[in-house]
């Protein structure tokens, strides 16, 4: 048997122990293999719980669309709940401590695991893979204090090994670039608005329709500063006079482009951490 089908076969024996599941749901490569191992393991007893919120990239809603779609979420073998959330009201989460993501990752899986309660729909289970674990994520400690089921974790599964599975398992999203809430634009302790939220995702969408994947508009003020794959900079200069319209268009004063190119954890790294919730963090994009 291929190294791929053995993996995968752990993986649903892992889950069918649990029996009964709720999968913490964002579209990204990571949650979306969760799903799909979810839905072999024990068909007719999984939930897909995403949550929604304005700090959530448009992209990924668009891409859980498409992954729900390929395993078919009209059918009784899954089905799909959404839950919506305000973090802003979230004093740390609205000023974007350094720890936001601890204090997000706790009211989400918190209001996460008492709907699964509520609703008797089973274990949660979200998406952390063994690489993030060396990674800077507060995030992860919230989870720890849950004591939320992470089965890629418990398996040793790393981003790449995920990818193979999901490339395996047939999902749209297998070499989808890894993604990241909204909030991980801004540097820390910039208080964040709803309306800067939305700016961000209008002009992150605006450049993926351009035909770029890897996107991240960095807001510093009056200045947005792009962060993108360098193999894409010569399509960014074709269209360098309709990427400045548009962005000065949605209130920059300033249109920078980033020589160094897409960096994970770009204001982590400048506050003095190592890393951000850059891919798809326990299955919520946060």
């Amino acid at each position: 048997m291929h190294e791929t089908d053995l993996l995968l076969e752990k993986l649903l024996d892992n889950i069918r122990r649990l029996e009964k599941v709720v999968v913490a749901f964002s579209g990204g490569v990571d949650s979306s293999t969760l799903l799909a191992a979810a839905v072999r393991a024990v068909p007719g007893k999984v939930t897909a719980l995403t949550v929604e919120s304005v700090a959530h990239p448009t992209a990924d809603r668009k891409a859980a669309a498409a992954v729900l779609e390929t395993l078919g979420a009209a059918t009784a073998t899954f089905r799909q709940e959404t839950l919506h959330v305000d973090m802003l009201a979230l004093d740390p989460v609205r000023n974007n401590a350094t720890d936001r993501c601890y204090h997000c990752k706790h009211a989400l899986f918190t209001q996460m695991l008492d709907w699964a309660r509520r609703t008797d729909s089973g274990t949660l289970i979200e998406a952390t893979n063994a690489d993030d674990l060396g990674d800077y994520r507060p995030g992860l400690q919230a989870l720890a204090e849950l004591g939320v089921c992470s089965p890629l974790v418990e398996l040793g599964l790393g981003k790449k090994q995920v990818r193979q599975l999901a490339a395996r398992l047939g999902l749209p999203v297998a070499d989808r670039p890894s993604s990241a809430c909204l909030m991980t634009r801004f540097p820390y302790d910039t208080p964040v608005t709803v309306e800067a939220l939305e700016r961000l995702d209008r002009a992150e969408q605006f450049l993926h329709g351009l035909g770029l994947a890897q996107v991240r508009v960095r807001d510093h003020g009056d200045t947005a500063r792009l962060e993108l794959d360098p193999d894409d900079f010569p399509l960014i200069l074709r269209e360098r006079p309709a990427i400045d319209t548009r962005l000065k268009e949605l209130g920059w004063a300033r249109i920078t482009l980033d020589l160094a190119g897409y960096t994970s954890g770009t204001f982590d790294n400048q506050s003095g951490t190592t890393d951000d919730t850059a891919n798809d963090p326990s299955g919520v994009t946060t």
